[in-house]
């Protein structure tokens, strides 16, 4: 829950001793292998095919990949609600959930509206509640100071790849962004309203304002480059899909924590987190910008899709294979502490939840077999720390190419609050850090 009664920039100091902390001396982790006993406490849905009115959507889209999960294309004077990449709690039952960059590709989403969604769950639990996730208000995404540095959607008269497909006249009146500009996967609210987005495009930090306004130019570490940066020239480090996709707030050091969700090209299996001053506008070390913390990935997994902080230090990320329902092995929630590494400087993880192994008695879920709920989603990326003992996760339903874990024909969006006792007190580190 966000703290609205401390400010969100403390003095540099507490950013550099927090710094500091990261990169001191290895310690180790206790040997901690098996997770919480999770259960699920709390369920909303969100259907796959949820539209609301918007310039049309869905035409850059191959009519040629249709299949039986495929709804549409296009999707006449309609943006589809889709692609939930973040989470953040208002603490009065809302919550604001960013959406990707719409269809999967630059090529495909230039018609794609980025937008920032109010949505308020009325949970289904044991007590009650209809299980429907109603969206309140829409936030669009917008540049109409020009900050981004390459040309935008609306500065041509056709969408990218089509020539006979005109721009939207509200888009290029509004200025808004679309998914062939940037793809935010990652959001924190700062105090006054300002929203902090990480992207996979650059990967860029980017800076908003409460009404969607982009403020800044987008911020790059040097020497690390995506597959589909377009503005800086050199050798790609970073995959394409593989850029800010997870990133904590420490708000009284005042720092940013965007992590990789993929491994670097020239470095398998390890992802890179890095630290951000918000008082100075700029990643750390100020000297050299550089990795703060290095994380590697379980044998079998492909991504980390979600990092939060949690407090003292600690953090939570999820982790995930590619798989979904029957094929899916790898969907975990690790915590890890600053400056607990192994021997080879990698963040020591403690399994705090096996979100293919929730706790599911009353079959809260509709979907429990022998009192167990899998949430078994290929692509999950929203985690939000509900209380001292409570969590929620979000899937990404990748519409509309993705599948339920049930074979159903599309996927919809599950928003799932699991209990997770002792959750403050778990971590055990071993040694002195």
């Amino acid at each position: 829950m966000l703290s609205k009664n401390r400010p969100w920039h403390w003095p540099w100091k507490a950013a550099r001793c927090g710094l500091a902390a990261l990169l001191a001396s290895p310690a180790l982790l206790a040997d901690i292998t098996t997770p919480s006993p999770a259960e699920l406490v709390a369920i909303a849905r969100l259907p796959a095919d949820t539209l609301v009115p918007g310039p049309t959507s869905g035409q850059l889209l191959d009519p040629e990949q249709k299949a039986t999960n495929f709804v549409g294309p296009p999707y006449p004077d309609a943006q589809p609600v889709q692609g939930i990449s973040a989470i953040v709690d208002e603490g009065d039952g809302r919550y604001l959930a960013l959406l990707d960059n719409g269809f999967g590709s630059k090529s495909n989403s230039p018609d794609f509206v980025l937008s920032i969604y109010r949505i308020r769950p009325e949970f289904r639990t044991a007590e009650g509640g209809s299980g429907v996730i109603h969206i309140e208000s829409r936030i669009v995404l917008r540049d109409p100071d020009r900050r981004l540095p390459y040309p935008r959607v609306v500065d041509a008269p056709h969408y990218p790849g089509s020539d006979s497909i005109p721009v939207a006249p509200d888009m290029v009146q509004r200025a808004w962004l679309t998914g062939a500009d940037l793809d935010p996967e990652s959001l924190q609210r700062l105090e006054g309203g300002h929203y902090w987005i990480g992207d996979e495009f650059g990967p860029y930090l980017l800076h908003f304002g409460r009404s969607g306004k982009l403020l800044e130019a987008p911020l790059a570490v040097p020497g690390f480059r995506s597959e589909d940066n377009v503005t800086v020239a050199g050798t790609a480090r970073v995959a394409r899909s593989g850029g800010f996709e997870g990133m904590a707030l420490d708000r009284e050091a005042g720092v940013l924590y965007p992590m990789l969700e993929k491994a670097l090209l020239d470095d398998p299996g390890v992802l890179e987190i890095f630290a951000f001053d918000l008082g100075r506008k700029q990643f750390l070390p100020v000297e050299a910008p550089a990795p703060v913390m290095r994380y590697k990935l379980d044998d079998g997994a492909h991504s980390v899709g979600a990092f939060q902080y949690l407090g003292n230090g600690e953090f939570l990320t999820i982790e995930r294979d590619r798989g979904q329902g029957a094929t899916a092995l790898i969907k975990r929630i690790y915590r890890v502490k600053q400056g607990v590494t192994d021997a080879e400087g990698m963040l020591q993880k403690e399994l705090l939840v096996d979100l293919l192994q929730i706790s599911d008695p009353g079959n809260l879920s509709g979907a429990a077999v022998d009192g167990v709920y899998a949430f078994a989603f290929e692509t999950i990326e929203s985690l939000v720390i509900m209380g001292q003992d409570r969590l929620g996760v979000v899937n990404d339903n990748n519409f509309p190419f993705g599948s339920g874990p049930d074979g159903a024909d599309a996927e919809e969006t599950v928003f799932a609050v699991i209990r997770v006792p002792g959750l403050a007190q778990r971590f055990a580190p071993s040694g002195v850090e």
